[in-house]
């Protein structure tokens, strides 16, 4: 082979490669191990009867608030004090603090998803129970032997009470007062009240 055609071979590998550089690489089939496809979210998709209860009353419900009004919906009591809903949050373990529980206790008690409702027990102490806001407005009694309360509903009742409250110029505390008594299953365990005209101390 002569030293021409040597020259002529490189110049035509030359050309080939030159040709070869002007064509883009083909795009790679693999998506990127960062991208994720987006996922809609399904149309008619309801939220939890916990969201939708938050929701009624325009409140942002964040986890704590959630947590809450999931308790209260899923307790067999209707009525819970703090110390009970902060033991069922615990009993959750899904990571709540107690002051930001506590905080939406406070709340909502506030803003409008639940009503207190005030007892005294055999101390004559103050102790308030929670309950959700899904009834009409009622009263409340409460045993003091066995702590149960019972729901009186009175439209009667409550037309009165509001009278005297716009007569008095008055409006009324987001709280019931319960009345205490003794319930019909305590009453044979109770003691029996003094009477009335006893000199001597029972």
């Amino acid at each position: 082979m002569t030293r021409a055609d040597r020259f002529g071979i490189v110049m035509r590998l030359g050309r080939r490669l030159a040709c070869l550089a002007t064509f883009p690489a083909p795009p790679c089939s693999r998506p990127a191990e960062t991208e994720r496809p987006d996922i809609p979210e399904m149309p008619g998709e309801k939220h939890p009867l916990s969201i939708q209860l938050l929701e009624t009353h325009r409140l942002t419900p964040n986890a704590a608030r959630v947590a809450l009004m999931e308790i209260l919906l899923a307790s067999p009591q209707r009525h819970l004090n703090p110390e009970q809903l902060c033991a069922a949050m615990l009993r959750r373990n899904n990571g709540q603090s107690i002051s930001s529980f506590k905080k939406a206790i406070y709340d909502l008690a506030d803003l409008g998803p639940l009503a207190r409702v005030v007892v005294s027990d055999k101390k004559n102490r103050s102790v308030t129970f929670y309950e959700l806001a899904d009834q009409p407005v009622h009263r409340h009694l409460y045993c003091t032997h066995c702590a149960s309360l019972t729901e009186v509903f009175d439209a009667a009742l409550e037309q009165t009470v509001r009278q005297h409250f716009l007569a008095h110029g008055l409006i009324p505390a987001k709280a019931d007062l319960a009345l205490p008594g003794i319930c019909a299953d305590c009453q044979p365990r109770s003691p029996a009240p003094c009477p009335a005209t006893s000199a001597a101390p029972c």
